[in-house]
């Protein structure tokens, strides 16, 4: 018997809808990931997967 018996919970809580604008990154947010990829030490396939990643990234900033 968990807590969710014992509150007498029937729902399970989901995700609130939140309007589009707040589900996509921001200018500032994805320059934060940009920097903090940047930190990171990379190997092997690892560097490929950055470098895709940085290129989509750099080019979501530029968009903008």
């Amino acid at each position: 018997m968990g807590l969710r018996d014992k509150a007498g919970a029937t729902e399970t809580s989901k995700a609130p809808n939140l309007p589009e604008s707040k589900t996509q990154l921001t200018e500032k947010e994805t320059s934060f990931i940009i920097a903090k990829l940047r930190q990171a030490t990379y190997t092997g396939s690892e560097f490929e997967t950055f470098y895709n990643i940085m290129s989509k990234l750099q080019t979501f900033i530029e968009k903008k």
